[in-house]
């Protein structure tokens, strides 16, 4: 998926995601709260820097009561994001090694 996110959360995107093939895995309960860990705020000195065209393979979607509440889209190979629905300042996410947690969250060997 090469295209960004709508600034804001589009109930239909979902089935659009999985219309062009996006395959749906849940994440274990245990591994909830590492996932919110992840995704909190934390600021940093030092701001990394892509220069590539992502291509975003992983989408993940945050509900609350069935309720889209949230959704990243991420390139583990260049480490290009975008978030939509965040109440908070995402631009300093990944800069203290949350990609790396993320990626071994969503895929342990």
């Amino acid at each position: 998926m090469f295209e960004t996110l709508p600034d804001i959360l589009d109930s239909k995107l979902t089935k659009k995601l999985f219309d062009s093939g996006f395959i749906r895995n849940e994440i274990r309960k245990k591994n909830l709260s590492k996932l919110t860990e992840i995704f909190q705020y934390r600021s940093t000195d030092v701001i990394r820097v892509a220069e590539c065209l992502p291509t975003y393979r992983d989408v993940l979607i945050f509900r609350k009561k069935k309720e889209v509440k949230g959704i990243v889209q991420i390139c583990f190979t260049c480490s290009q994001y975008q978030i939509i629905g965040s109440e908070i300042d995402t631009r300093l996410f990944g800069q203290q090694g949350e990609f790396e947690h993320l990626k071994s969250l969503l895929y342990p060997d």
